[in-house]
């Protein structure tokens, strides 16, 4: 089995090392692409934008589906959790197999904006996105 680890932004592929190195002792085959903009300095960073690190993604995730009649895992970190929603509804679009889990992480306010886009991409990506209750602990948003 074959797994896409998709970084932060500003981050690199050694962010996802501790998860590849967990997937590694299961047998899962960790691919962890540089996204565009990334790992080359300030320069290629402040020129790249989202549609270069979607089409990165989407590109990735294309390539392990056809490698492998099992789909792969999807996993991201902060941005690569965006990227990984995102490259979860693209591959539905394209009739590619759907991901086999979707674990993402993100903190902060963009767990803020991750919350209040899930609505929106529920009737996008249908049942691949399963409701999950609160855990004790959680804090409730305002107005929610």
């Amino acid at each position: 089995m074959d797994a896409l680890l998709l970084h932060g932004l500003g981050g690199g592929p050694a962010d996802m090392d501790s998860l590849a190195q967990g997937l590694a002792t299961s047998g899962v085959a960790c691919h962890a692409p540089c996204l565009p903009g990334h790992g080359a300095g300030w320069e290629d960073f402040v020129h790249s934008h989202w549609s270069q690190w979607s089409a990165a993604a989407h590109e990735a995730y294309a390539a392990l589906a056809g490698q492998s009649p099992e789909p792969p895992l999807l996993a991201g970190y902060s941005l690569g959790g965006l990227l990984a929603l995102d490259t979860l509804c693209w591959a539905r679009e394209k009739g590619l197999p759907a991901p086999r889990c979707l674990p993402s992480r993100t903190s902060g306010r963009t767990g803020l904006a991750l919350a209040a886009c899930l609505e929106s991409l529920a009737p996008a990506c249908g049942d691949l996105l399963p409701a999950q209750r609160g855990r004790p602990g959680d804090r409730a948003l305002a107005g929610a």
